[in-house]
């Protein structure tokens, strides 16, 4: 815990990694337990930061003074322990990181502006910037980098905390697979390919980088390349041409009807690639129908950026092992694009995930997006959709759902995202069977999103500690709506509460829409 330490009564070491501070003589707090400190009691649990200390009896300076204790901000990164912060991986590395364990005095979770800095400059670095509770970052280049959050408080309060990450050269062994290569052989190099997944999946161990050719369509995948207990594993592409596309029906592979799959596996990235579904449009409304999938799995630190996903009926499935609190801790969805998903480009139960630059043309049903169970810390930005570039007809029948949908949670930052000619960003809980706590929207711009009776953001009971802000409705009919009390949650409250809407913009709603 970080404060002024401003006296001689305040001692190098006499303060505590758990939050408790040690003194040499009698202070009185005036928190809210109001206890005092002596020489024979030393330690003191803090009500709150930003509590005041009252020196009441200074034995060396004889005088009463006044200290504010500074918020403090502390990282906590996937895989690490932050009693020892530097963090190290292969490039490309993906490290998730979150402020979750920073001190803040009531309510000013969602009131202080959250920002992390990952130092990267390198030309193939994207989001070096992000903004929210947790943020994730790949590093591509190897090097030496320092990860910096900065927070800063309601009362314009600056608090820094940063991290060294070293990223490793790649040294994984390869696994080259072609359309027209043969599974007899060892799949070691580009002139002796495997051609099948399953073959791939056989042949893959730590430290393996796992590469389609590109140009090439993989119609076998009635298989799945299945991942399981791995380390440190990449799939991905090489040679020239267009991404490599996996594709075929699922007759024969309904017990685990995915192109890709993993469990248990730790840093994983999966990019560069597309995942096409069968033309016939049943396909679409099949919940089994999958690109990507992490079913029962636990798997700590996944990348899935850069892919294009296209017929198939979920995108992304990341759901939890029966019986445990969450799925896969550590997730970044990073610019992958969809022209058609029948139910959702993710569908996720999880922890520490970032969803960023992603874009989705048309769903035929359900949300783009949906989030449920929990805890979690979310970071959701510079999410598009897009209908505009199909035909009306097509805008009918294949009609975005609500973008994003939360149901069950806490610390969401959905910042920076553009909602064009979808429905709504989304619902904060659901009908009564859900609750959502400290959220903030901020900078999104939604147009043309909503019809009729449709709400670009509709917030149900049992949601607390909301913040709206710096947002654009242009074209729609309801911008925000506040739901009436009696759909609440057991537990919680059966309102809507402490929300703050301020500095959004709204233009040209339709005739009956409101703010």
């Amino acid at each position: 815990m970080t404060y002024e330490r401003a006296y001689a009564s305040l001692l190098p070491g006499d303060f505590n990694a758990d939050g408790t501070v040690n003194f040499i003589d009698f202070f009185m707090f005036s928190d809210v337990f109001n206890q005092p400190v002596t020489a024979a009691n030393r330690k003191y649990d803090l009500a709150q930061d930003g509590a005041i200390i009252d020196f009441l009896d200074f034995f060396v300076f004889a005088d009463n003074f006044n200290r504010t204790l500074a918020f403090a901000a502390h990282i906590q990164a996937v895989g690490f322990a932050e009693v020892n912060p530097a963090i190290s991986g292969m490039a490309p590395f993906t490290v998730h990181v979150n402020a979750l364990t920073s001190t803040f005095s009531a309510g000013n979770e969602t009131a202080s502006d959250i920002s992390w800095d990952f130092g990267d400059s390198s030309e193939s670095s994207d989001y070096n910037e992000i903004q929210g509770f947790n943020a994730s970052h790949t590093y591509n280049e190897p090097g030496s980098y320092t990860l910096l959050l900065t927070i800063v408080t309601p009362e314009s309060e600056t608090v820094q905390r940063s991290v060294s990450v070293t990223i490793e050269e790649d040294t994984r062994s390869r696994i080259y697979l072609s359309s027209s290569g043969d599974d007899a052989n060892t799949g070691m190099s580009k002139a002796d390919p495997v051609r099948t997944l399953p073959r791939a999946a056989e042949l893959a161990t730590d430290n393996c980088w796992i590469l389609f050719k590109r140009g090439e369509v993989f119609e076998d995948t009635d298989a799945t390349l299945a991942l399981i207990g791995l380390e440190n594993v990449r799939v991905s592409t090489y040679g020239e041409g267009a991404r490599p596309i996996l594709t075929g029906g699922l007759e024969s592979n309904e017990a685990n009807p995915s192109h890709i799959s993993f469990h248990q596996v730790t840093d994983l990235i999966i990019e560069d690639l597309e995942f096409t579904g069968p033309t016939d449009p049943a396909y679409l409304s099949a919940d089994w129908y999958k690109g990507v999938s992490a079913t029962d799995s636990e798997s700590v630190n996944v990348t899935i950026r850069n892919n294009h996903f296209d017929n198939v009926g979920f995108s992304i499935v990341i759901v939890p092992t029966p019986g445990t609190e969450s799925g896969s801790a550590g997730l970044l969805v990073q610019d992958n694009t969809t022209d058609l998903v029948g139910r959702y480009l993710i569908y996720s139960d999880l922890q520490n995930a970032t969803i960023v630059g992603n874009e989705v043309l048309g769903t035929v049903e359900g949300h783009p997006i949906r989030i449920y169970g929990g805890p979690y810390n979310i970071s959701f930005n510079q999410f598009d959709t897009d209908k505009e570039r199909l035909a009306f007809e097509e805008q009918q029948e294949h009609a975005v759902g609500f973008s994003v949908n939360l149901v069950t949670g806490s610390h969401f930052y959905i910042g920076y995202n553009k909602i064009f000619a979808g429905n709504m960003i989304g619902y904060l809980t659901q009908f009564g069977i859900s609750s959502v706590q400290n959220v903030v929207f901020e900078g999104n711009e939604f147009a043309r999103c909503c019809h009729t009776w449709i709400t670009t953001l509709r917030i149900f009971p049992a949601c607390d500690n909301i913040v709206i802000k710096n947002n654009v409705f242009a074209g729609n009919q309801d911008a925000i709506r506040l739901e009436e009390a009696g759909a609440g949650v057991e537990g919680f409250s059966n309102r809507v509460r402490n929300v703050d809407v301020l500095f959004n913009t709204v233009y040209n709603p339709t005739p009956d829409g409101r703010f």
